[in-house]
């Protein structure tokens, strides 16, 4: 493959693509740009032509997961570096996830829900396509941790964010009767978090997980769920929607 028979968007994506595969195996500070364009198929130069630096790379790959498909691309080649003070503020502008949770949100104005089950199972989705979403941004952060720490701080500090979000939306639900009552919330919502995020992403790099899209998010439905809600309850609004 050479990046010279595609569209300059398509080299964009690609270099991109290569770059995040590299730098989550490796780390940031292993990671060499003759590294990345092994993993491309392409002489390490070439690359030069797309982007400045490993720096510059890095930090567009994370605004690009950052956001859906339709990203900007660049309007200028080679893709510049900004320095890391103003890609930590995009950053943190960006990853205001917790606060873009509509569901969730609403759910929280209510002080009781027509449907609880139905309202659990819209948060806990909502939750899952948001870290399904950014999966790729998570396993990049993740991988360099070490390297550059205050950028993974903005990042748990999102993490805690919702978690907290989700034990307040749990606190609600339990003190109206309508979830199970459990020793400590902020645990559960924090459980509930890390199982997502093991069924949305970390099992694309289990070799051995054979579970599909589907049944991942089917499996932290039901098991939310049945875990949640009481079975009185979940009987009742079983026979009232039936």
């Amino acid at each position: 493959m050479t990046m010279a028979r595609t569209r300059p968007a398509d080299r964009i994506s690609k270099l991109v693509d290569a770059a995040v595969a590299v730098f989550c195996r490796k780390g940031y500070r292993r990671t060499q740009m003759a590294d990345i364009a092994s993993e491309l198929g392409v002489s390490p130069g070439s690359l030069y032509n797309y982007v400045e630096s490993k720096e510059a790379l890095f930090f567009f790959a994370l605004e690009r997961g950052l956001v859906d498909d339709d990203f900007e691309e660049p309007a200028a080649l080679p893709i510049r570096f900004r320095g890391e003070e103003a890609a930590r503020r995009r950053f943190a502008e960006l990853t205001d996830l917790s606060e873009k949770m509509p569901v969730l949100t609403a759910a929280l104005h209510r002080a009781r829900a027509a449907d609880v089950r139905a309202e659990l199972q819209s948060v806990t989705r909502e939750l899952y396509e948001a870290i399904y979403r950014i999966r790729h941004l998570i396993t990049l952060i993740e991988s360099s941790v070490a390297d550059l720490p205050e950028l993974a701080h903005l990042f748990y500090n999102l993490r805690t964010a919702l978690i907290e979000r989700l034990s307040k939306y749990l606190n609600q639900r339990m003190r109206g009767g309508q979830c199970r009552a459990v020793p400590d919330t902020h645990s559960t919502a924090r459980l509930i978090i890390e199982m997502i995020n093991w069924f949305a992403r970390v099992r694309y790099h289990d070799l051995t997980c054979k579970i599909s899209d589907a049944e991942a998010l089917a499996t932290v439905l039901d098991f939310v769920t049945h875990a949640l809600i009481p079975e009185p309850l979940e009987r009742a609004t079983r026979h009232t929607r039936a």
